[in-house]
Formats: C-alpha cells, sequence, structure tokens
C-alpha cells in the first residue's frame, strides 16, 4: 500500500502520505542490538534536516527548550529540555553532541548528559544516534533513525525499552510538525 501511495503522490506531484513509524531493529554482526525506527514525512530534505540539527528546528516540533553551541557542526551540543523555562546548563537538561553529518543526508549524535535521575545514563556512553534522510519526492522525506550499541543484559534491556517507545513517539511528532505545523509551546498538554 505504502508504495502505491509513493507512486500516485510522484505521479501527482503531491506529497507522499505520512505513514506510520515502522520498527526495523535488527541485531548487528557483532551482537550488539541496533534500535532502529522509519518513517516518510509530508517535508522535503532540507526541511527534515533543518528540523533535526538546529535550535529552532527542535523547538517546532520536539521541546520547547532548544540551545546549539557553538554553532552547528561536529562537536557542537544540542541542549534541550521538555520544561520550557530550562536555563542553559541546568542538570534536567539533555544534551546530545554532534558527531558527524552529511549535509541533508545524515545527523550522527551522543547523549553526553542526560537528566538528573535518569536511569542507566552511564551507558548512553556506549550508545549513539545515526538519523538517515532519504528523499522519497521533492515534498516527502524517509527517515532512519538508529540507536546503535545496545549490548545485551538488564539495564541495556531497559534503556533499550525505554528508546524503542520513546523514539516512535518522537518521530510521530517530527511528523506531525509537518502535517499540522509547529507546536505551539504556550498552548501544548504535558507531553505533547
Amino acid at each position: 500500500m505504502r508504495a502505491a501511495i509513493l507512486l500516485l503522490s510522484f505521479m501527482f506531484a503531491l506529497p507522499a502520505a505520512a505513514g506510520p513509524v515502522a520498527d526495523t531493529s535488527y541485531k548487528a554482526a557483532d551482537g550488539t542490538r541496533v534500535l532502529r525506527h522509519e518513517i516518510v514525512v509530508p517535508a522535503s530534505t532540507t526541511e527534515v534536516y533543518a528540523a533535526l540539527t538546529t535550535a529552532e528546528g527542535w523547538r517546532t516540533w520536539a521541546v520547547p527548550f532548544a540551545v546549539m553551541t557553538p554553532a552547528f557542526g561536529a562537536g557542537a551540543i544540542l541542549e534541550t529540555s521538555y520544561n520550557p523555562n530550562a536555563k542553559p546548563g541546568e542538570a534536567t537538561n539533555i544534551k546530545n553532541k554532534v558527531l558527524a553529518y552529511i549535509p541533508e543526508r545524515m545527523f550522527a549524535f551522543q547523549a553526553v548528559q542526560a537528566p538528573t535521575g535518569f536511569k542507566h545514563a552511564e551507558l548512553l556512553a556506549h550508545i549513539f544516534t545515526v538519523a538517515e534522510l532519504e528523499p522519497v519526492d521533492a515534498k516527502s522525506t524517509r527517515i532512519r533513525l538508529s540507536m546503535l550499541g545496545y549490548a545485551d543484559g538488564p539495564a541495556f534491556d531497559e534503556l533499550y525499552g525505554r528508546f524503542a517507545k520513546g523514539n516512535a513517539w518522537t518521530m510521530t511528532k517530527l511528523s506531525e510538525r509537518f502535517e499540522k505545523g509547529p507546536i505551539d509551546w504556550t498552548k501544548a498538554k504535558p507531553n505533547n
């Protein structure tokens, strides 16, 4: 069915309909697990890349507080919070370090600070995330979000389960940003 929608959208130059989030996780050759989610969003790769790689972009769909220091590039830190009143440097903020990128194609990052009290935060040093963007057509992009480095064991299992749910929700929110427009955080409900 997805192929038919994509074919029709190409034929009529309309954006492909956003699809549900697909879990395409797998076990790597080295035995670690790769948590991977995919979705087609109704936006160009340029628009999706900006939503993923800029603080301004994150504030349109993911969190009400986001800052990038220094400017985007390898080594930059994207600091975010679900608290609209957060300030830079707070222990409850999330910090992700940019590891690598290919403009409008790929963005790799690693969590370097979890919020205070985040269970198994010490394991985040073993895990990193890669967002791959693939144009479906001029107005639609397939996003593959892969978290790599999950080893075996109860703590990794718990962390994997948490991000399996969280990443699917996050990808849905990113798609909704392009379907419905940016979130108005002054009107958003908790967990929006």
